[in-house]
């Protein structure tokens, strides 16, 4: 099949179509490959974002925390099934010791894309070194243009200064960086003045998006497929802090096991996963209004995408990333 091909809009499984956010179809993958892979380092953050999908904070608990060795393993076998980019994510990633090891762990492996996804509140000298010695990508978010609006959303006061000093540190270090300044209700006034300011500031690759009905953000409302981009249909895999996989980080409600008791290849090739995938699609696809969406699904540094390397722009699909006008 190619692009727009499908001729039937109403149902993904027929036509075996899977979305990308450039707005056009590809066949769904059906593969036992995987092209991206989420290591959720901890449920632990030192911010209580309002609308985190993970509902994070600094008194979050991880109940029985993957080992080094396990992670290495979960690495290891992802590079068995083709995967060569992966995005380390929480919580807060730079709150587990572990994640210089995991990073030169992923170099080593064979990964050639390995993005951090941090709140960058706090980045040492020691953490940028790692970052540039083995060709990091980093990944944040941003709620607004000031203080007042960012650290309403974070709960953190502060947290705005810090994050944009540490900004400034990765773009003067050279390290490859991505902004996302994520919609709410609380920041609808500060959008476009957000956009414009990061990119004063020199950073290129800032998208929009908005916050999805997961975690916190999700309030009463129960869990609705259709709030996913649609990317986690195929090809890509998370794995939480405590061993629990599901396509992606927005996912949890549709877990498809555990790698400690199901191993994490037989996972990636269960039809539990194959199930969940065309569940997501169609869902996707009903909310879209067919196969073929008549606008691109975003895709925030913090709620995924299997970009290589995805700019959190709303026009995101594999390997097919522009920045945001």
């Amino acid at each position: 099949m190619i692009p727009g091909a499908c001729k039937n809009r109403s149902s993904l499984q027929s036509c075996e179509c899977r979305f990308l956010n450039v707005g056009i179809i590809m066949p769904f993958d059906q593969s036992q490959n995987l092209n991206f892979l989420w290591l959720e380092l901890t449920n632990r953050c030192n911010l209580e974002c309002t609308h985190c999908y993970a509902g994070s904070s600094p008194t979050a608990v991880d109940a029985a925390p993957l080992s080094l060795s396990e992670y290495q393993d979960i690495i290891r076998s992802a590079a068995q099934h083709g995967c060569s980019a992966v995005q380390f994510i929480g919580g807060e990633p730079t709150l587990n010791k572990m994640l210089p090891e995991l990073i030169e762990f992923s170099s080593r492996t064979g990964f050639t894309f390995i993005e951090v996804f941090s709140n960058l509140v706090s980045m040492t000298d020691a953490q940028i070194a790692d970052y540039q010695r083995h060709g990091i990508h980093l990944a944040t978010s941003i709620y607004g243009a000031s203080s007042e609006v960012h650290d309403a959303v974070t709960t953190r006061p502060g947290s705005f200064e810090r994050t944009t000093r540490n900004m400034s540190r990765a773009l003067d270090a050279g390290i490859p960086f991505r902004v996302s300044v994520i919609r709410m209700e609380t920041n609808l006034d500060e959008i476009d003045e957000a956009v414009q300011w990061l990119k004063q500031l020199g950073i290129d690759n800032v998208g929009i998006d908005d916050a999805r009905a997961f975690g916190r953000a999700r309030e009463e409302k129960p869990c609705d497929m259709g709030e996913l981009c649609g990317e986690c249909a195929g090809g890509t895999l998370c794995v939480d802090p405590n061993g629990k996989v599901s396509p992606c980080i927005m996912s949890r409600a549709w877990g498809v096991g555990d790698v400690r008791e199901d191993g994490f290849s037989t996972l990636l090739t269960s039809q539990r996963l194959k199930d969940v995938r065309s569940q997501i699609a169609e869902r996707v696809a009903e909310r879209m209004g067919g196969c073929n969406p008549s606008n691109p699904n975003p895709c925030a540094p913090d709620q995924g995408g299997p970009c290589i390397p995805c700019n959190p722009n709303g026009n995101c699909g594999p390997n097919k990333c522009q920045p945001h006008p």
